[in-house]
């Protein structure tokens, strides 16, 4: 049986990695920056970790197909479009660059 390295909806992350999104919750401070990128924003406890960061005071960008979503309320930044094409523009952006 073929499956895509995804967590389907259904499904629950694997320990190691819940772990780690909650390590890397705790870790943040004011000032740092917590990117949101394709999510429904309502498959708990998961979609519960961008408040958890913006309660530690880490701004928070969204890149989603679809806006508002359920966590347009509480983001600095919403990007509407494709990750693969709104990510690298955004990295472009920070660094100064223009992809030719």
């Amino acid at each position: 049986r073929v499956r895509p390295d995804v967590t389907l909806f259904t499904e629950g992350l694997p320990d190691d990695q819940w772990d780690a999104a909650c390590t890397a919750i705790a870790a943040l401070r004011r000032g740092d920056v917590l990117l949101v990128v394709g999510t429904s924003s309502v498959v708990f406890p998961a979609a519960n970790l961008p408040s958890l960061a913006r309660k530690k005071g880490a701004k928070i960008i969204e890149f989603n197909l679809e806006l508002p979503s359920p966590l347009s309320e509480i983001v600095d930044i919403a990007v509407q479009g494709k990750a693969c094409e709104t990510l690298p523009q955004c990295v472009d952006m920070v660094l100064g660059q223009s992809r030719s």
